[in-house]
């Protein structure tokens, strides 16, 4: 193997660490946080009616579209890991980081099975055309 392919090898595999291991910090992050979260401070409720002299406030107007293009989205997924945040803020941190080393150390398997994927592939290849070009060789050899 060579310097500069195993140059290549290390900052894929850094590379790998450190994407799986932000996933799965951000995942603890997200954990750790109080659910669910409301936004009614952000944002006060649209009125049904509106007031005798008043125009009724735009559908596209900035805390309209703020409202329904990110609160409520976040309000969603927060309503969907409540349970699991109650339960992950309850672990010990021994637990906690135990998970976190799962988390990367299945990343990094599922990188890995990825490029002895890809290199079984490029080998296949590279078989192919020297059978291909073997064959070539004793076909124009049988012809002369």
């Amino acid at each position: 193997m060579s310097i500069a392919s195993q140059g290549r090898t290390h900052e894929l595999t850094c590379t790998v660490i450190v994407q799986f291991g932000s996933l799965s910090i951000l995942a603890h992050m997200i954990l750790l946080m109080p659910h669910p979260f409301t936004f009614s401070a952000a944002a006060p409720p649209a009125t049904t009616q509106p007031q005798p002299g008043t125009k009724a406030p735009s559908p596209f107007s900035p805390a309209a579209l703020r409202t329904r293009l990110l609160y409520r989205p976040l309000e969603s997924l927060s309503d969907s890991l409540a349970p699991w945040s109650r339960v992950y803020r309850g672990l010990t941190p021994q637990f906690k980081v135990f998970l976190q080393i799962a988390a990367m150390t299945l990343g990094g398997c599922i990188w890995a099975e990825r490029r002895v994927t890809e290199y079984l592939e490029a080998m296949r290849k590279v078989k192919r055309a020297e059978r291909t070009q073997a064959e070539r060789r004793q076909m124009s050899g049988t012809y002369e």
